[in-house]
């Protein structure tokens, strides 16, 4: 099921692959936080703080920790981020795609 998320990404909470171009942040909406991961170029806004609009799945995820102790986690698998127009503008610019991106299915 796919589903639009708007928020803002919480401070410190990005993580991001340069060469692939993967992120992984945290999206706070309503005072909910939202685990999410993005591959793809992101808004020249997008830092801590920045108000998105995000656009993808839900999934869940397991996994087991070396003290074999059980995981797991929800989080949006994003296609799309994008910047929040409500407070604000934004230039759209066309931007090369990297080589190793996967290309959408």
């Amino acid at each position: 099921k796919r589903l639009q998320l708007h928020g803002f990404v919480v401070d410190k909470s990005i993580l991001v692959n340069d060469r692939t171009l993967e992120y992984r942040f945290e999206l706070q909406n309503n005072g909910q936080i939202v685990k999410t991961a993005y591959t793809g170029v992101v808004p020249d806004t997008f830092k801590g703080g920045a108000e998105v609009v995000v656009t993808g799945r839900l999934e869940q995820r397991s996994w087991e920790t070396e003290q074999g102790e059980k995981r797991s986690v929800v989080e949006i698998i994003a296609d799309e981020v994008a910047p929040s127009l409500r407070w604000a503008s934004a230039e759209v610019r066309r931007v090369e795609r990297p080589d190793e991106m996967p290309q959408a299915a």
